[in-house]
């Protein structure tokens, strides 16, 4: 409707069909009202999905690959010269004895620490763990032709994959309120025994039984997730470096295994 003043008009003179609405925008101010009223009562949608991650491809030998190499010794008269050998801790693998060694298995235990904050056992919050059964372990054959487990595990895209894959969150925001947030983690391992029922502690160096080890320094590895190459998910696990709280040297590949040592020695 147009409004036109023109000379000698005194009066404006309006249709009797013209409707002027006193209620006009007020559906759509309802509309953001009801909007932000839902949104303060319903709770939002969060992502609890979690995805696999894939050990971050590496160059050797000329060659790229994704393989992890884990070796762990066990220590015997203070030695882990021939730690690589299920018997120092009593589970011999014979036909009568398997069931041991079947039962048995290395945990891998991964936590997290308020805004990343340097690990220690009062600050640290196991977040997940992952199981390494021996059965899916390497094999060495001896002299007498008997083909028997080792402490060594391999994951590859060819071979083991169950030993190469890690679990975690595709959005890790869900816990933003626990300031658990970001992709470093601190990894630490054990061996449950199923023939003694004991539970031995590993550090990620040698250390002589007349040493005490030093939590901060001995026990992590660090672990770090890469989600930069969506929908393909990395993780690369390094050296820790504990003075500055930062990750060290890449390790995990095949010219450089992560290697864990046992704590406590384990002879009779």
């Amino acid at each position: 409707m147009k409004l036109r003043n023109e000379n000698g008009d005194k009066k404006l003179v309006i249709g009797t069909n013209q409707n002027f609405r006193t209620d006009a925008g007020w559906d759509e101010s309802f509309q953001t009202y009801e909007r932000e009223v839902l949104e303060d009562i319903i709770n939002p949608v969060e992502n609890y999905e979690t995805c696999r991650y894939i050990h971050k491809p590496y160059t050797s030998n000329g060659i790229q690959q994704s393989d992890i190499w884990f070796y762990f010794y066990f220590k015997k008269l203070n030695s882990y010269t021939l730690g690589l050998d299920y018997n120092i801790v009593g589970i011999e693998q014979t036909d009568q004895n398997v069931i041991d060694l079947k039962n048995s298995f290395f945990k891998l235990e991964f936590y997290k620490t308020p805004d990343n904050d340097p690990p220690n056992r009062q600050n640290r919050r196991l977040v997940f763990s992952k199981m390494l059964n021996p059965m899916v372990g390497e094999e060495v054959t001896l002299s007498s032709g008997q083909e028997i487990k080792v402490p060594v595990f391999n994951g590859s895209p060819f071979k083991n994959k169950e030993n190469m894959y890690l679990f975690w969150f595709e959005d890790d925001t869900v816990l933003e309120e626990t300031l658990l947030t970001g992709g470093t983690f601190y990894m630490t391992a054990k061996f449950h025994n199923a023939f003694n029922g004991e539970r031995s502690q590993f550090t990620n160096n040698a250390i002589s039984d007349l040493s005490i080890p030093v939590e901060e320094e001995d026990l992590y590895y660090i672990v770090e997730m890469d989600k930069s190459n969506a929908p393909t998910y990395n993780y690369m696990i390094s050296e820790y470096d504990s003075v500055n709280n930062v990750a060290g040297t890449r390790i995990g590949t095949s010219a450089s295994p992560i290697i864990f040592y046992e704590m406590k020695d384990t002879t009779p």
